[in-house]
């Protein structure tokens, strides 16, 4: 691993190998990382943890490897994230077998779309269409979302009072960092599918 890190510090910086250190962008991506061999030792004991007998092995294996990358062990850059997030449309109604689907856009990898049962195309406005509305449907639930308190979690009963009753400030049941970061997979999305509508959309939010 030693050796692995010297030359991807070597090559990294080097323009005709930085590509081949790079993150593919694809749908529903997390990972903001400029080290692929730090991430790669965070997969790996993370998959090695899910054994409970070697459970103490692994996390003196972990502590050496992130020796070497000089992060500590309960640093936050040390942590395991998801690599990628999904975007799921449900029960898309076939028109030709009238069979429900289910499409995950940040899986697969896959740029054509059809029914599971007979294999026929769907329509890509049609698509796009579920897609803006499910979109819409999670900003105006952001928009119309309850208040709670942020020490109690109590739901706010009225639009008046400044805070709860134990002295809590209200807070949303969803943040706007939530929402960000729902519309960057949506435009991540749009982009690696072209979806015009979708982006369109995206962009008239935005302005």
């Amino acid at each position: 691993m030693q050796k692995l890190y010297r030359n991807q510090q070597e090559f990294i910086l080097n323009p005709s190998y930085a590509s081949d250190y790079a993150f593919p962008v694809l749908p529903g991506s997390n990972t903001v990382s400029r080290n692929p061999l730090l991430e790669l030792v965070k997969y790996l004991c993370h998959i090695m943890l899910l054994c409970k007998e070697t459970i103490l092995e692994v996390r003196s294996l972990r502590k050496t490897l992130l020796k070497i990358f000089e992060v500590r062990e309960f640093d936050r850059s040390s942590e395991f994230t998801e690599p990628g997030s999904n975007l799921v449309i449900s029960g898309l109604l076939c028109e030709y077998c009238f069979f429900m689907n289910n499409i995950d856009f940040c899986q697969g990898g896959t740029t054509h779309f059809s029914c599971a049962k007979c294999q026929r195309s769907f329509d890509y406005t049609l698509i796009q269409e579920h897609l803006i509305y499910k979109l819409l449907a999670e900003i105006d639930s952001y928009l119309t979302q309850d208040l709670r308190c942020s020490r109690c979690h109590k739901i706010r009963q009225d639009s008046m009072s400044p805070h709860c009753d134990c002295s809590g400030a209200w807070e949303g049941t969803i943040s706007s960092e939530e929402v960000h970061k729902s519309c960057k997979i949506y435009k991540q999305v749009a982009q690696f599918f072209d979806f015009d509508l979708l982006l369109n959309a995206l962009n008239d939010i935005y302005s």
